[in-house]
């Protein structure tokens, strides 16, 4: 997945198609974490490796902290036990990134809707995500 990552960066300057660049890198670097950090959480990798839990083993490896780690381990839980395949799909595509996914979750909490017909898809909230 990070062939090329490190010519990429070794080429920027700071122009503004630079900056498009690392736009573009850091969505490819955050759909990896929340593929990844999913995954780690659902087998309890941190807590066997490290002792700690998903959230607190970003906090203290990413170095921020327990509010960030908590949404990064929120949406990477949220996508891999919740959200249809196409989410997936759009964050792969471009058009959804990290950001969309923490407000999807927002509004679409189960805690804070009731369960069933009415708790929203994160797919009917924004259509075209």
């Amino acid at each position: 997945m990070f062939e090329g990552f490190d010519s990429e960066l070794n080429n920027l300057g700071s122009g503004i198609d630079d900056v498009a660049v690392l736009f573009e890198l850091q969505r490819r670097l955050d759909l990896h974490m929340i593929d990844v950090l999913g995954e780690l959480d659902a087998v309890g990798m941190t807590d066997i490796v490290e002792g700690l839990s998903a959230k607190a083993w970003v906090s203290k490896t990413a170095r921020c902290s327990g509010v960030t780690a908590a949404r990064r381990v929120s949406v990477a839980r949220a996508v891999r036990r919740r959200y249809r395949p196409e989410v997936l799909d759009r964050l792969r595509s471009g058009v959804a990134g990290f950001d969309h996914l923490v407000v999807i979750g927002r509004w679409s909490n189960r805690g804070s809707n009731p369960p069933g017909p009415t708790t929203p898809d994160p797919c009917w909230i924004w259509p075209n995500i």
